[in-house]
């Protein structure tokens, strides 16, 4: 800015200040108006306090921090997530909030506030069908329909026939004042036939079965026997809505043309489009209009034939084109706001209406006893018996059978339907609810037990290890790049001498709440370098994709169930530091029977000169992991010793991997290894109690290493045949043969 300018600026702002403490001034001569002196006291504070808009973010910002914690510890104890927020808003409700703090209950959720959550909770459930449905894909039923659809149907029968039968000595004591025995019986024939589509398919993915013959039967026949309910619930709806025989039939009628609409004219168009609308940069607000439009629009001709508006979601979700890529866009623009904000205050709305006095008397105990036994025969029975009839073993057929009783969040969107329609009372209610949860809950240490029971014979296990003559590796990396460089590294430390190599590589999503088409997305997008890399390189590659917020545990038991001979790992910013060895590998590091080796990348593609930090005796092991290297790349090898390293003596013949160290270019010792000497190298090898010690030393000069491989070692890599074959290379190599 020029000086002229600055002055008149100046001068523009005084002009102005001057005017309006000029007006001001005058304004204060004017005869004041008589009124009451404004002032903050309690009342008004308390007014503020009560203010409906306070009142409902004020619940929002409690529900929302209640239901994330409970769902945390949830998680940690291998539960689904919706599971914790399910129960904290149980928690929140008159049963135990209301119950121990009265006042506070109130001041919270006072009977004012209800409609607006009801209303926000069914907005939220609108979109939560909505996600459901397009979860679902119609198209996985081509491969396996007959079966699917015996199998689903029939773990459909099961369950709504004990229900119908259990209905006829339940009617008179937990019906719904208006509701007649066929709806209420109808309806909890179908509230224990519900399975939970999204926690049973996020408990494959989790278990890391989604891409085995039998994750992919179990998708298949849940996403059936999802479709078939909701159908069926939709027609038992109409029915209940009807006022006599003839309304019913045309509400039915008007259900199934409004169904086969959305199927075969709607459909196509979205499959049309979607296929258009599948990238970011062409995604615009237009389309995401009409997206909305459709899913508003059919839950409102839902509504308006009788069928309710959330089977209209549901179906909307349904039709929406599977392209993975517009999924994942859409989903992205709705699950935010439906899932984290919404969906909560349906919980605890639903525990408003949970009634735990209803369980003060031993009667109503055996009732909710009846009831859990009752679906978990009809389901898990059901399906496991028709899975064992279609030719499944008895192991895969149990399992679907747990899997297929899980009935989490859809169960008590089904219950909220039947309580607001009058169908069933708020005692039964609540039993149904319990019931809910003790069969989620059950899912896994349910498959956990089927595992046990039908484990093979660890016999039979050690002796094919024995003969074994592969040599296995693991690579687990985050960013995708970081899985191509691990897996340059793992084939230089691979000796082609061995029978076979079996390259495994593990890629984890750092979280539990991704949905399916989320993480075929994620899969392939992580895995598409790696596997360009393995095919330039000759090698086999089998992928291992998890997603889980527990990164370290996922990767250590991994590490544990497969009998790899090395692992290796990419060091993530927070893995090392000044103090010790932490980070999400930690418990890998300290816990594991395995080699691994961490990668510090810093831009490593070939191991052309290899220095070897000897800094102990413990470190003579990193001789046979440069040994390899040498063979495979022909790189030049230099031995570093460092501290307490110096007093190793390699020339030892009686000392473990002495024949190792004779093939090296040279052995020299440093102090301190200078800046000119690490030039020299593109990998520095170091053992993990030297590499600790290093930084805890803080040693300036591994800010000049190149690409750092720190290498903690338990077991001989391979066996004395091919440690027998690689010296044997070398001196062929030597002698020019």
């Amino acid at each position: 800015m020029k000086k002229s300018q600055g002055l008149v600026y100046l001068l523009i702002i005084i002009f102005f200040l001057g005017v309006a403490a000029w007006i001001l001034y005058m304004g204060g001569t004017l005869n004041p108006i008589v009124k009451t002196k404004g002032r903050i006291d309690a009342n008004t504070l308390s007014e503020g306090l009560q203010h409906p808009l306070a009142v409902l973010l004020l619940q929002i910002i409690v529900i929302m921090l209640v239901s994330r914690v409970i769902g945390s510890l949830a998680v940690r104890v291998r539960q689904p997530l919706v599971i914790g927020e399910i129960i904290g808003g149980i928690l929140l409700g008159p049963s135990l909030f209301g119950y121990l703090f009265p006042e506070a209950f109130a001041f919270l959720f006072p009977p004012s506030s209800y409609p607006t959550l009801k209303f926000l909770s069914e907005l939220g459930l609108i979109f939560f069908m909505f996600i459901i449905g397009m979860d679902l894909d119609l198209r996985v039923f081509k491969a396996q329909a007959r079966s699917a659809v015996f199998v689903s149907n029939v773990s459909l029968l099961f369950p709504i026939l004990l229900g119908i039968g259990a209905s006829y000595f339940l009617f008179n004591a937990y019906a719904g004042e208006e509701a007649s025995f066929v709806s209420f019986a109808l309806f909890m024939g179908i509230a224990m036939s519900i399975t939970a589509f999204p926690v049973l398919a996020r408990i494959i993915q989790e278990r890391g079965i989604s891409k085995t013959p039998f994750g992919s039967m179990a998708i298949t026949y849940a996403a059936a026997a999802d479709f078939t309910v909701w159908c069926f619930l939709a027609t038992v709806i109409a029915l209940t809505r009807a006022e006599d025989w003839a309304q019913a039939i045309v509400s039915v009628t008007l259900a199934v043309l409004y169904v086969l609409f959305m199927l075969y004219a709607v459909q196509p168009i979205m499959r049309r489009v979607g296929a258009v609308y599948a990238s970011k940069e062409i995604f615009n607000r237009r389309f995401v209009a009409v997206v909305f439009l459709i899913l508003l629009g059919s839950s409102y001709l839902a509504e308006v034939i009788g069928i309710h508006a959330l089977f209209g979601a549901f179906l909307a979700g349904v039709i929406m084109p599977g392209n993975l890529s517009f999924k994942k866009i859409m989903t992205d623009k709705i699950e935010d706001v439906s899932i984290v904000l919404l969906l909560p205050l349906f919980f605890v709305y639903t525990g408003l209406h949970m009634q735990f006095n209803v369980l003060s008397d031993l009667q109503s105990w055996i009732v909710f006893m009846v009831i859990l036994f009752l679906s978990v025969l009809g389901k898990f029975g059901g399906t496991a018996l028709a899975a064992r009839y279609v030719g499944q073993s008895w192991k895969d057929s149990l399992s679907l059978g747990a899997l297929m009783n899980t009935r989490g969040l859809v169960e008590i969107v089904v219950l909220g339907i039947g309580l607001e329609l009058g169908i069933i009372s708020e005692n039964i209610f609540t039993i149904m609810i319990l019931m809910a949860l003790v069969t989620t809950v059950l899912t896994n240490p349910l498959l956990d037990l089927i595992e046990h029971l039908f484990k093979p014979d660890d016999a039979a296990e050690k002796l094919s290890s024995k003969v074994k003559a592969s040599f296995k590796i693991l690579i687990s990396f985050g960013p995708p790049k970081m899985g191509s460089t691990l897996l340059r590294l793992a084939d230089q430390l691979t000796l082609k001498v061995n029978k076979r190599v079996e390259v495994h590589a593990l890629h984890i999503t750092p979280s539990n709440e991704v949905k399916p088409y989320e993480a075929l997305l994620f899969e392939r997008e992580g895995f598409a370098p790696i596997r360009a890399t393995a095919q330039l390189l000759g090698l086999r590659l089998e992928t291992i994709y998890r997603n889980t917020s527990d990164v370290d545990r996922e990767i250590y038991q991994t590490v544990e169930n497969g009998n790899f001979d090395l692992v290796l790992v990419g060091a993530a910013r927070p893995m090392f530091n000044s103090k010790s060895t932490g980070g999400i590998l930690k418990q890998l590091l300290d816990d594991s029977e395995a080699n691994i080796g961490v990668l510090v990348d810093r831009g490593f593609v070939l191991a052309e000169g290899l220095l070897v930090l000897l800094g102990s005796e413990a470190d003579r092991a990193l001789l046979q992991y440069a040994l390899r290297l040498m063979v495979s790349t022909k790189s030049r090898v230099t031995v570093l010793k460092i501290g307490e390293g110096q007093n190793v003596d390699l020339q030892d013949e009686s000392a473990p991997y002495y024949e190792h160290a004779l093939n090296f270019n040279e052995v020299i010792e440093q102090r301190i290894p200078e800046k000119e000497l690490l030039s020299n190298y593109n990998l520095v090898l170091v053992g993990l109690e030297q590499w600790n010690e290093l930084n805890e030393a803080k040693a300036t000069w591994l800010k000049e290493c190149p690409s750092v491989l720190v290498v903690k070692h338990v077991n001989d890599l391979v066996s004395d045949v091919v440690e027998m074959e690689a010296h044997k290379k070398i001196k062929q190599a030597q002698h020019g043969l």
